[in-house]
């Protein structure tokens, strides 16, 4: 029963990566992949809230990007020292990284949103329930998702870029063809 159970677990993990990555395909803007990910994060790990932080300037603390969960908003509040202070780590370090029990959290942890030269963020997914931790393979489906999202998120900003870029260059043609149209 405790093997059916364990692989009852690990084919919802596996759903939900394979959910996820064909989200995370079709994401057209950043905002959308960091959302699939909090939102593919809490049914991957079974947690009560879910984060994307990003690096904040020169000496803050990683800001908040999406969260998702019930009172999500609400638990950052509460709880965002122990939020940045996880985000933070994994930021400066590149890697997951687990806590324990801190203001009222039973469990967090937080894995990099892989990027060059370093991460692009921080998911970081918690348990507020006492006595919950994380599975050592809820972790690894984590670390895969960061990084599916990491990708769709590099993939957005280009697609966001090649859109700048013709927009500039059809502002360029017209204001030439305004200029010869006494011509």
């Amino acid at each position: 029963r405790r093997s059916l159970r364990q692989m009852d677990r690990d084919n919802h993990r596996l759903a939900a990566l394979l959910t996820a990555s064909s989200r995370l395909a079709t994401a057209e803007h950043g905002r959308d992949a960091a959302v699939t990910a909090v939102r593919s994060a809490l049914a991957i790990s079974e947690a009560c809230a879910a984060f994307v932080l990003v690096p904040g300037d020169a000496g803050r603390p990683p800001g908040l990007l999406v969260s998702a969960g019930a009172d999500a908003e609400k638990l950052h509040e509460t709880h965002g020292a122990a939020i940045d202070e996880v985000a933070e780590l994994v930021l400066r370090e590149g890697r997951p990284t687990l806590a324990g029990e801190n203001e009222g959290v039973s469990a967090c942890v937080g894995v990099p949103l892989p990027g060059e030269p370093e991460p692009l963020g921080a998911l970081v997914v918690i348990h507020t329930e006492a006595g919950r931790t994380f599975e050592a393979t809820q972790v690894d489906s984590l670390s895969m998702l960061a990084s599916l999202a990491s990708v769709s998120l590099r993939n957005a900003e280009l697609h966001e870029s090649q859109r700048n870029f013709f927009t500039h260059v059809t502002d360029i043609l017209v204001t030439a063809l305004d200029s010869h149209l006494g011509y």
